[in-house]
């Protein structure tokens, strides 16, 4: 300023000049305050502008963001929320997974806090109507809280929840076992009367009454449990014959003994009480009221959770039109600030070019200069000069460079003369691997180092730590010949050489020759000992002798060519070692793999003659049932199994009484493979035994189970079985264990389950418990189906079951123009929904119908 102040007023260009050389050697950071700051106090003006006309809309965004927004999202998570408790107590319900109750509660916490925050939100609003939507969501929840633990606690008592069921078990089971017991009484005391005509027509009615009343609970059941028609309709089917076969059998009551008669009295009084109770349970379930847990759902939680609902979605509504009102002022305001702020943007662009001109001048074109300059010495011209036009950080640096560029000159003239050792170096690199012989490789590897540090006489040493001595591996010139060194522990230079891990000079060196064989080798006086190292040991060393005492120390090149060597000699070591072992393990593994070789060669042939076993065992398997296709009087019947390995559990078989009379079954023994197999032969054969004899399908089922009792006892397997008589257009079911027949009626598409069961064969337990008949009237094109538990276990690729209802469906569904149609329709419905999955049971398919 003092400078500026003596200045001529006119003296326009002195100034000028003075100014811009001021300007010109202040250092960057100067001439960036004071730009920058310019620059600052622009920028401060605009955002004063955009702050004057934020401000108005921020109040605006404010309201919004603290008030509507946060309302709005909370009343539709409320409502999200509500939707999920409402899911999965329906869920809950009607699957009973305690997924959906741990769903439910969690939920419900959620809806809660939902609840909480819009009562904190409510402070700040001024709309009284959805303050008062609010208080009435909340009347609603609180009454909607007793509901879920009342539903989830009728929903985990079957009892409680399905009172038809409860009266059936609580108040009917009493009367079913007393009427059983008795009627059971009967039978067994009139089994032991002298068998007349009399005496025999009595016991058939006392059968009928037990089979019929036995029908009959099965239908109640049914129905309750289920709900299904079809089992109302088989409780008042079987109710009639009921009725009737009472009526003979109390009217026969002057043929009967005294207890026999007390026991048909206490039948007389339970079946009058009992009779009460399916009218009861009927009533209940045309009400609707089954299920107390989703009566209680429909008629009270739907219609809470609805107005709660409803009061969401108003006060929703609401928040959104208050939210978009606030958004539109705003938004107003937000234009007003921004054409504010795109005039202030103007000028700051103006200044902000002047700028860039400015700094362009002073700043951009030195540094321009020098990087050409560097990428002249880049280029490999390290001539050239480098300019120094201020005295700023830039003018700095160019002074550092110019000095660097006379450094780098130095250092390439040393390199040069470096390179020439690494070339050496490498070249015996990339020589000494073409040869596989160590020796070669070591002798190769002092000759290169005699060369380069002109000491002919050399040698490597390997240590021997058992026998405390240094053998030559490889020795040049007066080295060539010796074998052994002592190793003279108490000499000071060769514990450094071990010790410190040092190239050391050793003086005095013939000392410890333990003898030289010739002349030449006794003029050496000094060696240099370089050590080779290999991890953390000592494992030798390279020795460089020299005719007289060594006074001077070594250069630091030397050092660096005989570490370099040192280590190539190591690694040419470790590759010998390496490479000897790889071929010991090649050895080693080509032995291993003619073994190999030789144990998959017999493994082929035993696996071969298991493949021919086993399919040997499949065709004699298939052998023993009869063709799939009989031809029967007035009967289609098509036969179909296929095994799930070489050979199976499943079977099917018949046999021919008469032109009239037929019988047929279908097996499933447990296991797999040849032990179910066998047990298969000797059912097929204890089948063939028992056919021919005059006894019911129950009494077959009976005999065929202590014929293959023997086989069965000792392996823990048993045989499923169902067996079927057709007899003028009647039907007679026997079931051990197996899936009941179906049958599909040709009048409609009428499926009907025949409710037969029992225990499977084989496990001893017939005399105990017996079998049951049903009888079915078959009418001209009724199918009836048999199939084994490998059609309904059928799974595909997302572990899904065929399952029972899928059967039915595929039985209704499929085209009733024959047996033969029936079945490959099944069949195709199985195999297109496993998918090409493997099975993992037999599946067996028996298709018959009625001409």
């Amino acid at each position: 300023m003092f400078m500026y102040g003596i200045l001529k007023i006119g003296d326009e260009k002195v100034m000028s000049e003075m100014v811009s050389s001021l300007f010109k050697n202040l250092p960057i950071r100067y001439k960036l305050y004071f730009s920058f700051g310019a620059l600052m106090l622009l920028m401060l003006a605009v955002v004063s502008f955009s702050y004057l006309g934020n401000y108005r809309a921020k109040v605006s965004i404010n309201r919004t963001a603290n008030s509507h927004a946060p309302t709005a999202l909370a009343s539709v998570q409320a409502q999200s929320n509500l939707l999920t408790m409402l899911g999965s107590m329906q869920g809950y319900l009607a699957l009973g997974d305690k997924t959906y109750r741990r769903n439910y509660e969690q939920t419900e916490i959620k809806f809660s806090e939902d609840l909480d925050k819009l009562s904190q939100l409510s402070q700040d609003w001024a709309d009284e109507e959805n303050i008062h939507r609010l208080t009435e969501l909340q009347v609603a929840f609180t009454a909607w809280a007793n509901l879920p633990e009342r539903l989830f606690e009728l929903r985990d008592d079957q009892l409680k929840r399905e009172p038809a069921l409860r009266l059936l078990v609580e108040d009917g089971n009493v009367h079913i076992l007393l009427i059983s017991r008795d009627i059971s009484l009967m039978i067994s005391e009139q089994a032991k009367r002298e068998p007349s005509a009399d005496n025999m027509a009595l016991l058939e009615v006392m059968s009928n009454y037990q089979s019929s009343f036995f029908s009959m609970i099965s239908g109640l059941r049914g129905y309750v449990t289920s709900q299904r028609d079809i089992f109302k309709t088989e409780y008042q089917s079987n109710k009639f014959l009921n009725d009737n076969a009472w009526d003979v059998l109390s009217s026969s009551r002057a043929k009967m003994t005294e207890s026999q008669k007390n026991a048909l009295d206490n039948i007389a009084t339970h079946q009058e009480i009992f009779a009460k109770l399916p009218d009861e349970m009927f009533h209940i379930i045309d009400n609707n009221q089954s299920r107390q847990d989703l009566y209680l759902f429909r008629n009270e939680a739907i219609p809470l959770a609805e107005d709660m609902m409803i009061l969401l979605e108003e006060m929703t509504s609401s928040h959104q039109a208050l939210l978009q009102t606030d958004l539109h002022h705003g938004l107003i305001e937000l234009v007003s600030a921004q054409r504010n702020m795109f005039i202030s943007s103007i000028l700051a662009t103006l200044l902000a070019m002047i700028l860039i001109y400015v700094f362009q001048t002073i700043i951009g074109g030195p540094i321009q200069r020098l990087t050409q300059v560097i990428e002249l010495v880049y280029k490999g011209d390290l001539t050239v000069s480098v300019p120094i036009e201020s005295q700023d950080e830039i003018g700095i640096l160019a002074q550092t460079f110019s000095r660097m560029l006379e450094q780098l000159n130095e250092m390439i003239n040393h390199l040069n003369k470096q390179n020439y050792h690494l070339e050496t170096l490498n070249e015996t690199a990339s020589g000494l691997f073409n040869r596989l012989e160590l020796t070669d490789l070591l002798e190769g590897i002092l000759t290169r180092i005699g060369m380069l540090l002109n000491a002919p006489n050399i040698y490597i040493q390997l240590l021997d730590t058992k026998k405390n001595i240094l053998e030559v591996k490889v020795g040049l010139e007066a080295f060539k010949h010796i074998q052994k060194l002592k190793i003279d522990f108490d000499n000071e230079s060769l514990q450094k050489v071990f010790n410190d891990d040092t190239i050391t000079i050793v003086d005095g060196y013939n000392d410890l020759i333990e003898y030289l064989p010739s002349e030449n080798s006794r003029h050496i006086r000094s060696i240099i000992a370089v050590p080779l190292r290999f991890g953390s040991e000592v494992i030798g060393i390279i020795g460089v002798g020299h005719r007289g005492n060594l006074t001077e120390q070594i250069k630091q090149e030397e050092i660096e060519i005989l570490n370099r060597f040192a280590r190539l000699t190591v690694l040419t070591l470790d590759n010998d070692r390496l490479y000897n072992a790889l071929q010991q393990e090649l050895a080693e593994r080509k032995l291993a793999e003619a073994l190999l070789r030789e144990a998959n060669r017999s493994l082929k042939e035993l696996t071969d003659r298991l493949q021919f076993e086993l399919a040997l065992a499949h065709e004699i398997q298939r052998s023993l049932l009869p063709p799939p296709t009989p031809i029967w009087k007035n009967l289609d019947v098509m036969c179909y199994t296929i095994a799930a390995r070489e050979v199976g559990g499943d079977f099917y078989t018949y046999h021919i009484f008469d032109d009239d009379h037929f019988a047929i079954a279908i097996g499933d023994v447990s296991g797999k493979g040849m032990p179910a197999a066998m047990l298969v032969g000797v059912s097929l054969a204890s089948f063939q035994l028992v056919i021919g004899k005059d006894s019911s399908p129950a009494r077959l089922l009976t005999n065929l189970d202590k014929a293959i009792v023997p086989f069965t006892k000792s392996i823990n397997y048993n045989c499923a079985l169902v067996y079927a008589e057709i007899h003028n257009n009647i039907l007679c079911v026997a079931n051990a264990g197996c899936i009941t027949p179906i049958i599909r009626r040709a009048d409609d598409t009428t499926v009907e389950w025949i409710d037969v069961g029992g225990v499977p064969l084989g496990i001893g337990l017939s005399s105990e418990f017996g079998y049951n008949e049903v009888t079915q009237e078959l009418s001209r094109g009724d199918l009836v189906i048999f199939v084994s538990d490998g059609v309904v276990e059928a799974c595909n690729i997302h572990k899904e079951l065929f399952g029972f209802d899928r059967l039915e469906e595929t039985i209704q569904n499929a085209p009733s123009t024959g047996a033969a149609i029936m079945l490959e329709y099944i069949e195709q419905e199985v195999a297109k929904f496993v998918d090409g999955c493997e099975a993992h049971d037999d599946l067996t398919i028996v298709v018959l119908q009625m001409r």
